[in-house]
């Protein structure tokens, strides 16, 4: 799943002629949303909302406003209507690049990345110097593999605004798919130096660590995103992985199983992502480590706790013939995650 920021979640007005004409009761109910929506009532605000469009379909303030919190609760749909909307009744209106760009980032999560380009396109149009569309569309080009076009987009929104973090973490994705760690490196410290709580900087940052065999850096990374954000599957196992490589065992199970539960499939490579997914960094890390007993042992831990029981044997058993010190181990490891009997028996 490719990772677009929702880059504009604060309201953006758009200051249209018609609104003198609107019903005071619709303006009431909008101006409650908006008090509802600045104080984190989201609830509050979407039932507000959807009055003052009861009594007022064209009111474009409100459909944005509608759109944007339909955006942050992931009902994509209704957002993309909401968009539609404002589009249709309020075309030419100041800021309408804004949801321009707020329909694309909609598309893209629903899947048209066409679509999605278009409307990027069509914000660039309209203004040049707002920087949100070029990162999503530098964000679209590294998902279709135009990465010189996308490097090109994350450098302009930079040079726009070059205190927002998302130009950085896109470039910074991109330079670190490509191998530039030093320069990914600085992307992200710098985004990280913007905001201290953003964790796809933390993500990407920690990937090249690992990678790096810079361990208990990676390790600190991983450790701050999951402060941030307990319940992200891929950096569990990727932190699960990590503990492993230092022959934290006990913690490597812990944070495998946990990731496991909260997505079966994040290690099957099934993620579509134009990154490294937890399967992809560690079979590099095992390319490039090609000795490394224990990242044959954290592969088998993983395989063991899936049920695949041949995958992981032959793993263990790679990680032994490198270090056959580990017997005990990884003994221990498969007796206590072993597949009961019952289990064997039905996959028979």
């Amino acid at each position: 799943m490719i990772r677009l920021t929702i880059t504009v979640l604060c309201l953006t007005l758009i200051c249209s002629s018609a609104i003198a004409q609107r019903t005071q009761s619709a303006k009431e109910h909008f101006q409650r949303g908006l008090t509802a929506y600045q104080q984190g009532k989201f609830d509050e605000a979407m039932g507000e909302l959807d009055k003052a469009i009861q009594m007022q379909d064209q009111y474009s303030n409100a459909h944005i406003l509608r759109g944007n919190l339909r955006m942050l609760k992931q009902n994509f749909a209704g957002a993309l209507s909401d968009h539609n909307k404002v589009i249709e009744v309020a075309p030419r209106d100041p800021g309408i690049e804004v949801v321009f760009n707020n329909r694309g980032v909609v598309r893209s999560f629903l899947g048209d990345f066409e679509g999605a380009q278009s409307d990027a396109n069509v914000a660039i149009s309209i203004n040049a110097n707002y920087a949100s569309p070029y990162n999503l569309r530098g964000n679209l080009r590294t998902e279709s593999g135009d990465l010189k076009g996308a490097e090109a987009d994350f450098s302009k929104s930079i040079a726009l605004d070059p205190n927002v973090t998302d130009g950085y973490i896109g470039r910074g994705n991109l330079l670190s798919a490509r191998g530039d760690a030093r320069g990914a490196l600085a992307d992200f410290n710098r985004a990280i130096e913007i905001n201290s709580n953003e964790i796809p900087a933390y993500v990407g940052r920690a990937s090249i660590h690992y990678l790096n065999s810079e361990l208990d850096l990676a390790l600190s990374d991983y450790d701050r995103v999951l402060q941030l954000n307990l319940t992200d599957p891929e950096v569990h196992i990727e932190r699960g992985v990590i503990h492993a490589l230092k022959g934290q065992i006990e913690n490597c199970i812990k944070d495998i199983k946990e990731g496991l539960r909260l997505k079966p499939e994040a290690f099957d490579g099934k993620l579509k992502s134009p990154f490294a997914s937890p399967s992809q960094t560690l079979e590099q890390f095992i390319a490039s480590n090609p000795k490394n007993a224990r990242a044959f042992e954290a592969r088998a831990i993983i395989r063991l706790i899936q049920r695949k029981k041949k995958e992981s044997d032959e793993d263990f058993q790679k990680a032994l013939t490198i270090d056959p010190g580990l017997r005990n181990e990884i003994d221990k490891v498969i007796r206590e995650n072993q597949i009961p009997q019952a289990q064997k028996d039905s996959r028979q």
